[in-house]
């Protein structure tokens, strides 16, 4: 190989490097970004998100604005640190689903500190509730990978970017377009980075136990009234049989 053509092809792997590198900026420098729903049979929730890059890029792309923003809005904020990854844990607590829901919600963005994140239609015994998740790092990276999208070797690294959505419901979910499902459909994950769809939906149930303890409380008051009161006529035509019995005599 002439030495023309090997500073054509030293020159084509640089390019990819610094392209790679471009992508990742482009991706608010997190190179592993792991989100996490968890939905607890008594409607609470948990949400969190890790944000990371390669230790050796931290000093370089770390900002720390937007997670004291996270601060101010009562989310907690961790420091993340791994052998080989270092970043931030964002994480809350809702003591009901309902603080982050609506009735007439329709797309929320992911991590961008929307008020609502669900579609809920209200029942007595249970509730529905629909999301319908769009992420800015997703869509930039959809559209880098478009960019990009003759460049087999270049798209192969993209997809070992850890990018992904997790989801853990207390009751097996109705739909979603989730890249893996566990067997009992209460644990879901999307892998952000081999989607068709540049959103996260999903739909799931939820149920009113409040509600549902109350009506088996008053069906249960109501027999025993009525066993009570069968018992007292059974009594009552009794004695009048015997009174009816003793008069005859």
């Amino acid at each position: 190989m002439s030495i023309s053509n090997l500073k054509g092809v030293y020159m084509k792997r640089v390019l990819k490097v610094f392209s790679l590198l471009f992508v990742c900026l482009l991706l608010s420098s997190c190179v592993k970004y792991n989100a996490t729903i968890t939905i607890n049979p008594d409607q609470s929730m948990d949400f969190s998100f890790i944000s990371a890059i390669k230790k050796e890029y931290a000093s370089q792309m770390s900002n720390t604005e937007d997670y004291d923003k996270y601060k101010e809005e009562g989310y907690v904020v961790d420091s993340y640190i791994t052998d080989d990854y270092e970043g931030y844990k964002v994480s809350k607590h809702y003591v009901s689903i309902d603080e982050v829901s609506s009735t007439d919600i329709d797309t929320s963005t992911l991590t961008e500190n929307d008020d609502k994140l669900f579609n809920v239609k209200k029942g007595f015994f249970k509730n529905t509730y629909t999301a319908k998740l769009v992420s800015n790092d997703t869509n930039d990276m959809m559209d880098k990978s478009q960019m990009y999208e003759d460049d087999e070797e270049l798209k192969e690294l993209i997809k070992q970017f850890d990018f992904k959505f997790n989801l853990n419901l207390p009751n097996p979910v109705k739909s979603s377009n989730a890249t893996s499902v566990s067997e009992d459909k209460k644990h879901l994950q999307w892998d952000l980075t081999n989607m068709k769809d540049p959103y996260i939906e999903f739909t799931f149930d939820l149920y009113n136990w409040n509600n549902i303890w109350l009506t088996v409380g008053i069906g249960l008051i109501i027999l025993c009234i009525a066993a009570f009161v069968i018992k007292y006529l059974l009594g009552t035509k009794h004695r009048l049989y015997m009174f009816k019995e003793n008069k005859k005599k």
